[in-house]
């Protein structure tokens, strides 16, 4: 069955685009990425708050630039599935990098070194399972997009608690909008206009709506 990155690529060859509104939409998000990391640097509090904030924005930035390179950058076959791989590996990332100023603040002692060490070890599996494995199911790697990203249950209530309302309220509405966006992502469903704006272009709106209501945590944390 042609996918819908397929016929978007069909739909917009001529023009030298694969995939507009998912690339220049994320292009878009970058650039604000590239601004919101120099915001949360300037007003971070602490430098513990800089050095968390610090990773959050620049594993944000990365996100946004290797997923609009590969839906933008008019490629080759072997080209074009080694930018969806990057493109795939930086959800791990970002998923990581988000957690971590979330876990400095929420734990402290024994619970933070070991809740940073099994998100970034997770991240990094995800990062290298990406890499080796491109042609995996769809459903495998958005269920590991997913439970990585619900890693902060772990702790129960103990981290729910330690984050002021405001920001744990962030962080869950986040946590909701990148989940549905990944049910419409494994489903392929909705799929309204497949040619223009297909569940592909649903999915990267929640990814964009998701990494705001999470860059808005993250600034209220640091």
């Amino acid at each position: 069955m042609q996918t819908a990155f397929e016929s978007n690529e069909a739909c917009t060859a001529r023009r030298g685009v694969r995939d507009p509104v998912s690339g220049y939409s994320h292009l878009a998000g970058c650039a604000l990425a590239c601004i919101g990391a120099a915001a949360l640097l300037a007003r971070a509090a602490s430098l513990d708050a800089r050095v968390t904030g610090v990773v959050y924005g620049a594993c944000l930035v990365a996100l946004y630039a290797a997923s609009s390179a590969y839906h933008l950058a008019p490629s080759g076959e072997v080209l074009r599935r080694r930018l969806r791989s990057l493109d795939h590996a930086a959800i791990f990332l970002l998923i990581a990098g988000t957690c971590t100023p979330v876990f400095w603040r929420a734990f402290d002692g024994v619970a933070r070194v070991a809740m940073l060490a099994g998100v970034w070890v997770v991240g990094a599996l995800g990062i290298a399972f990406r890499l080796a494995w491109p042609k995996a199911p769809r459903w495998l790697y958005t269920a590991m997009y997913v439970a990585m990203g619900w890693m902060f249950v772990i702790q129960g209530p103990r981290g729910f608690h330690a984050l002021p309302a405001v920001a744990m309220g962030l962080v869950l509405a986040g946590g909701v909008t990148y989940t549905a966006g990944a049910v419409v992502y494994a489903l392929k469903r909705p799929d309204p206009f497949p040619r223009v704006f297909g569940f592909h272009e649903i999915w990267h709106l929640f990814v964009l709506a998701g990494s705001a209501l999470h860059y808005a945590a993250v600034a209220a944390i640091v």
